[in-house]
């Protein structure tokens, strides 16, 4: 990224005065580029103010574009080449939704038979390999969180005679 008030397409963060720049620059052939701007800053600022936007000093480039090309009047980003955001797809019929951009990808499924057995397999075993190393994550965490007990015990035991260990 250049300059804090500059946003290059391709950069993965945005700060609102990029932003608002950027709108500003690419807005319409006779829009007042003053008045684009402050539009701009303020829907920017009112949408992080009310969570609909990431409240920090940069917002991730992607998921901003996404809700700004929303945007009534804002439609024009979408034919801006190279801008990455992202649209969710509904699909009457199948019921299906997708999402088109830098989100999650659908994996394109095989027209022939083996090769759908093959993929289906395939994603099958790496789901279980997932399920059996979630297991064991759980297992260390639950071994982890034993031991932080026991110490804790003994600390509040040991706490009670002002330090030293306890007789026994």
């Amino acid at each position: 990224m250049g300059r804090r008030d500059e946003f290059r397409i391709g950069d993965p963060m945005i700060t609102i005065a990029a932003a608002a720049n950027f709108i500003a620059d690419h807005a319409p052939a006779g829009t007042d580029r003053d008045t684009a701007y402050n539009s701009a800053y303020s829907d920017i600022a009112y949408a992080r103010s009310i969570g609909k936007l990431q409240n920090r000093r940069a917002m991730d480039s992607t998921e901003f574009f996404t809700w700004a090309v929303a945007r009534n009047g804002w439609q024009y980003l979408k034919g801006i080449q190279g801008l990455s955001y992202s649209v969710n797809v509904m699909v009457t019929g199948v019921e299906m939704t997708t999402q088109i951009g830098d989100g999650p990808s659908a994996i394109p499924l095989p027209e022939d038979v083996s090769e759908l057995k093959a993929l289906v397999i395939n994603l099958t075993q790496q789901h279980e390999q997932s399920q059996r190393q979630n297991v064991r994550n759980v297992q260390e965490l639950d071994l982890y969180r034993d031991a932080a007990a026991q110490r804790s015990a003994i600390a509040s035991d040991n706490g009670r005679l002002g330090g030293r260990r306890k007789s026994k």
